[in-house]
């Protein structure tokens, strides 16, 4: 049943966004319109658009209700500089759940160059996390899989970012 499938990753409209101040919807989408997009393209793809939820979620409900987990990935393979400890709450649903995972569409953030001195604790222990479950994972470019590569993961597959697969029509 592919209804049994949560995906992890923010919403891809903001509720009501008539009524809210551009501030509102900019905080909602993470400071960032692309995430929307991004998620778009992910839950219309796997067609499971009710399926959405966030990184605090509630672990146990996931395990609960769902057999897998899609995580619409971005950049969470972050700079040390960024310390992006979001990523925590991430690393922690998942651990908890502890459901099969696929990963789509994982980035490295720009300039973030190889050097794994360079990667946030937080990446590390989500990266760590990934391979220690055996995700499945698509990467946006070979950048990102030579970072993988570097940090022991080597089965990946390079997808591109899933928002190019959104238009329908056969060009």
């Amino acid at each position: 049943m592919t209804n049994r499938i949560a995906i992890i990753g923010p919403k891809y409209r903001v509720e009501k966004s008539v009524f809210k101040s551009s501030h509102q919807i900019m905080r909602q989408s993470t400071n960032n319109t692309g995430n929307m997009v991004f998620a778009y393209a992910i839950t219309h793809q796997i067609g499971l658009t009710d399926n959405v939820h966030g990184w605090g979620s509630d672990p146990l409900f996931i395990k609960k209700n769902y057999d897998k987990i899609v995580i619409a990935a971005a950049n969470q393979i972050q700079p040390a500089s960024r310390n992006f400890s979001p990523l925590c709450t991430l690393n922690n649903l998942l651990k908890k759940a502890d459901l099969p995972i696929a990963v789509i569409g994982l980035g490295v953030q720009a300039n973030l160059n190889e050097n794994l001195d360079d990667i946030d604790p937080n990446s590390l222990k989500f990266v760590q996390l990934l391979k220690d479950s055996q995700a499945n994972i698509s990467v946006r470019g070979k950048h990102t899989g030579t970072v993988l590569e570097k940090l022991g993961v080597k089965d990946y597959t390079i997808t591109g970012c899933p928002s190019n697969f959104i238009n329908p029509k056969k060009i």
